[in-house]
């Protein structure tokens, strides 16, 4: 009973410290117009409280709020620039959605966000609160990778930002520069999960065969067509047969092979993938009673198949698919079959 009470405890403890509270400066927004409304309220109708929660470079969880809470900071702090002063309207904001996000983007950049959407509401005499604007925004910033703490520690000047960008718009708004009542400028999409693939793949073709290791790095979506980072590099034989059809006793090719994938999610895990890559390196061969020569070798690679990412975490990568090849080879130049992929991702 003492151990489960201690590690009731310490779940507590740690919840407690992964979550940080964020504080917005109390800046004015410097305004051009004389002043036509005053904040009375400000409403939080989201379900999730908290701002985010992501992973830092330590792999550790961190969930982030608005101290001491989303609306009376947000409140706090338009007050400063827009006061309570006679003659001028009541407005009520309703925050409908409001998060920081920030994730890897590419192999040496990472991306924080903040997401706003925002509804404006008027006091009308005989009809009480009336919508009068919505207006959805995001605010970003690309940072190297390594800056993961920078981006954390500035996402209180974007939210600041955001809310800034949302109460100019509303201020256009009112003005009758904006007849629009609901703005869409901006897609509320979520930053993808960054995903590290090692993979080893087998390629067997109706003239060759061969190996391959390959670094693939890319952004998981749900909604958009994806293009990883592939660098490779693989060894591959003709088939013995083929060799001295061609009057060589060796032939072995070594290639570097940079170029691009495109996934599609398909269901959760599992991906659809045309690629391209651009093979180049060298073909050495060797007929009887010769030297070793080498040659060099450049082409075109595409390839279409499956991968299997079942795990979220760090898992395995399953993948199978068909190729086709086009290169300066002193075997054959045209070249198709099929590839088994295996590896591991974090």
């Amino acid at each position: 009973m003492r151990w489960m009470q201690l590690g009731v405890f310490l779940f507590f403890v740690i919840q407690t410290v992964a979550q940080e509270d964020v504080v917005l400066q109390m800046v004015p927004i410097q305004w051009g117009t004389p002043q036509t409304f005053h904040i009375k309220e400000v409403i939080d109708k989201r379900q999730e409280k908290y701002l985010g929660r992501f992973k830092d470079v330590m792999y550790q969880k961190r969930s982030f709020r608005l101290a001491p809470d989303a609306a009376k900071a947000i409140r706090d702090f338009l007050v400063v620039s827009l006061p309570d002063i006679p003659n001028t309207k009541k407005i009520s904001i309703v925050i409908e959605k409001l998060a920081v996000q920030q994730a890897q983007i590419s192999p040496s950049a990472l991306k924080a966000r903040v997401l706003i959407q925002l509804s404006f509401l008027e006091e009308r005499d005989d009809k009480g609160l009336k919508e009068v604007y919505n207006l959805r925004h995001y605010e970003e910033e690309i940072f190297p990778l390594g800056k993961e703490e920078e981006a954390i520690k500035t996402q209180e000047k974007r939210i600041r930002a955001a809310l800034e960008y949302c109460i100019r718009q509303f201020t256009s708004h009112k003005n009758g520069e904006k007849t629009a009542i609901f703005s869409n400028v901006a897609v509320m999409s979520r930053l993808g999960r960054w995903y590290d693939l090692f993979t080893y793949t087998r390629r067997y073709s109706k003239y060759y065969q061969g190996w391959e290791v390959s670094y693939i790095g890319f952004s998981d979506n749900d909604k958009e067509f994806m293009i990883p980072f592939v660098m490779s590099y693989g060894q591959s034989k003709p088939i013995n047969n083929i060799k001295e059809r061609k009057g060589y006793v060796d032939v072995d090719t070594y290639v570097f092979s940079p170029g691009f994938h495109g996934y599609v999610k398909m269901f959760p895990g599992i991906y659809g993938v045309l690629g391209a890559q651009f093979p180049i390196g060298i073909e050495l061969l060797k007929r009887k009673e010769s030297r070793r020569k080498g040659s060099f070798l450049m082409g075109v690679r595409t390839q279409q198949g499956v991968k299997l990412i079942p795990w979220k975490d760090m898992g395995l990568v399953i993948g199978i698919g068909a190729f086709q090849r086009v290169q300066t080879s002193k075997v054959y130049t045209f070249d198709y079959g099929i590839a088994f992929e295996l590896g591991i991702h974090f």
